[in-house]
């Protein structure tokens, strides 16, 4: 694996409420729940976060989308590609992977810097074993439905 990668790999297994507490993101409404806040899958699986009062943006990357150019590091997301691969994926998960979509398209629209949360997994990579905020600001860039997820 090339070392500005190896870099950037997660090495704590953060939860996604721990990071957005971090951030200082409003976080009131994940404690609206009789379990574990961070627990509250109202919120947990979300796949990016706007905090409404300041506009700041965090979207959850795996570790293993991750590629390198030169001395770029980037994650290319394609909106009818992760689509047609979520076809039969229930409701939510679509909810999940149109509001990403929507908010990569602000930060694109705004030309907004951003936060990334990366993310490893075993098996199937759906289970998460590592995960943590990358201390750099992000940016997108996108050509209709592609979209380049690039560290600044």
């Amino acid at each position: 694996m090339n070392e500005k990668l190896e870099g950037i790999k997660p090495k704590t297994r953060k939860t996604v409420l721990r990071i957005l507490e971090e951030l200082k993101f409003n976080t009131s409404e994940w404690y609206n729940t009789t379990g574990y806040p961070a627990c509250n899958p109202k919120y947990c699986y979300r796949w990016a976060f706007l905090d409404e009062p300041t506009g700041e943006m965090v979207f959850c990357l795996w570790f293993k989308d991750l590629r390198i150019d030169g001395d770029t590091v980037y994650c290319l997301k394609n909106m009818e590609e992760s689509r047609d691969n979520l076809k039969t994926s229930g409701p939510a998960v679509i909810g999940r992977m149109e509001e990403f979509y929507k908010l990569l398209e602000l930060a694109a629209r705004n030309k907004s810097k951003f936060r990334v949360m990366l993310s490893c997994g075993v098996g199937s990579g759906t289970r998460i074993y590592l995960r943590d905020l990358n201390p750099d600001f992000w940016e997108v860039i996108q050509d209709e439905t592609d979209f380049l997820i690039r560290k600044c």
